[in-house]
């Protein structure tokens, strides 16, 4: 099932960060954990998330449930 944001499809960019951020709240903030259980490198993990767009800008946590 496609990921959605505000009842559309979500954009692969959108969905990606969308499934960072739930990974990340699922290992309660923990870097590291979260990097492994994604299957990236921790440094990798970090460069994403200085990236981190503005939080008004991704969709809401709650519309994460289909991924």
């Amino acid at each position: 099932t496609p990921a959605r944001c505000g009842g559309r499809i979500a954009t692969l960019y959108e969905a990606e960060w969308m499934h960072i951020l739930a990974t990340l709240a699922a290992c309660e903030g923990n870097v590291s954990r979260t990097a492994r259980a994604l299957g990236l490198a921790r440094q990798s993990l970090q460069r994403k998330l200085r990236r981190l767009p503005p939080l008004s800008m991704l969709p809401s946590a709650n519309s994460n449930a289909a991924l």
